[in-house]
């Protein structure tokens, strides 16, 4: 409901302006997410700088895999906060946990919003044509978010052709759209980041312990006008990142890695990264009348990720030491794969009724998913003298957990009725 109240203040600033149909709410053109302060010309970064928002990047400290298995020299800090295992959220919303929240583009389910350690979002700047932000007060068809949400609207037409790169010496992103026909078009973008191809140059500069993200995304659409009424999109894009220390990489000299002999190898595990999300969709919309739209959705959602942690001791024996030089030694190391597979099915119907006064939103979904994890060890050190403290370590009851997995199948069907009534009252 909006009202209006001519009344003129005499000592101050008249300010007249229509008040937000939903205050919690925000929609933002491409332009102005552009453009928005903070987001360094990141669209969608743009979300961060909004009101009840804060960005949270991931670092897999303190999660509770590694909190499980990290036994007698590793000690865990109690200070830090238990993220769980497969923890993909990067916004705190309104003071929800960061997986309370939910992200989409062109209404089809993604795994998470921005790149590792948060430097760049996952969608093309080209690709957006605006941003919702739902952080209360928002429709039960996102009854399964307890947070908020954000939805990215791509676009599904362009009147002309577009192609668009940028290229610098760490990260290239390319856009282009293309009408095929008058009822056809296509659209393909990308992104990669590929520090370490500049920085394997220049190895030697670069010190031992330095992370590296190394990450990339694409988004491809089909776009197809069947006939005045329908039209049918088949849409895919996902993403993958990787972070390692550089003294990884084949160009490294191992000379520099005995600047930091006396740090434990373990001391990088909770800053290592790698996984990956794939979305693909197909979209049907069917508009028998100007103020009549029914949207259908079918699309899965995957996500894996890889975490490990390994145990190191110290190396008593003076003759054990090897090259490169280091105080501590690798015994042990589990990894973790946690994977989330999303099947979704949804039915959103739109009619606007009283000048469009009047708008009545309604549907259905149904979501089948898939989640769990399997341990394995990836690395174990066969010296006898070690045999004891494998021995403990493997039987204990935390990383027997781990390494038989676990996983669960769960259902879900929901259903939704929004009505959305306003008009003006004139004072």
């Amino acid at each position: 409901m909006s009202s209006y109240k001519n009344k003129k203040v005499t000592n101050g600033i008249n300010v007249v302006g229509k008040r937000p149909e939903a205050p919690p709410n925000y929609v933002l053109s491409q332009e102005d997410a552009i453009r928005m302060p903070g987001g360094f010309g990141d669209a969608l970064k743009a979300v961060q700088s909004m009101p009840g928002i804060s960005p949270m990047y991931q670092m897999y400290t303190g999660a509770s895999f590694q909190s499980a298995i990290q036994t007698f020299a590793q000690a865990t800090n109690p200070d830090k906060p238990d993220k769980p295992n497969g923890e993909k959220g990067f916004l705190v919303m309104r003071g929800a946990g960061a997986r309370a929240n939910q992200f989409y583009f062109n209404g089809l389910p993604m795994s998470y919003p921005f790149h590792a350690d948060g430097l760049t979002s996952v969608i093309n700047n080209n690709a957006i044509r605006s941003l919702e932000l739902y952080s209360g007060s928002y429709s039960a068809r996102y009854g399964f978010a307890t947070g908020g949400i954000i939805n990215i609207e791509g676009f599904q037409k362009r009147d002309s052709n577009l192609s668009v790169a940028h290229l610098n010496a760490f990260l290239t992103d390319v856009y282009t759209y293309r009408n095929i026909t008058k009822d056809l078009n296509v659209s393909v973008s990308g992104k990669k980041y590929y520090p370490n191809i500049v920085f394997g140059r220049v190895p030697n500069l670069i010190p031992a312990e330095t992370f590296l993200a190394d990450y990339n995304d694409y988004q491809a659409r089909i776009g197809w006008d069947i006939s005045e009424n329908h039209s049918l999109s088949f849409q895919t894009f996902g993403a993958k990142d990787k972070r390692y220390p550089f003294k990884e990489l084949s160009q490294y000299n191992p000379k520099e890695t005995a600047q930091s002999f006396a740090n434990p190898p373990s001391d990088a595990d909770a800053a290592r990264l790698d996984r990956i999300f794939r979305t693909d969709g197909i979209q049907h919309i069917w508009k028998p009348k100007s103020s009549i739209t029914n949207t259908f959705n079918v699309s899965r959602n995957y996500f894996n990720e890889v975490t490990e942690n390994g145990l190191d001791m110290l190396v008593l024996d003076i003759t054990k030491i090897g090259y490169p030089p280091s105080l501590y030694k690798r015994v042990q190391t589990i990894q973790n794969e946690y994977f989330n597979d999303l099947r979704q099915i949804e039915n959103v119907s739109e009619v606007e009724l009283l000048k469009r006064n009047w708008k009545i939103v309604f549907g259905g979904q149904y979501r089948e998913v898939d989640t769990g994890y399997k341990g394995k060890v990836s690395q174990i050190d066969l010296d006898p003298t070690y045999n004891f403290i494998h021995q403990q370590l493997l039987n204990s009851s935390d990383v027997k957990s781990v390494l038989e997995g676990d996983s669960v199948r769960t259902r879900q069907i929901g259903t939704f009725l929004k009505i959305d009534l306003s008009f003006t009252i004139s004072i």
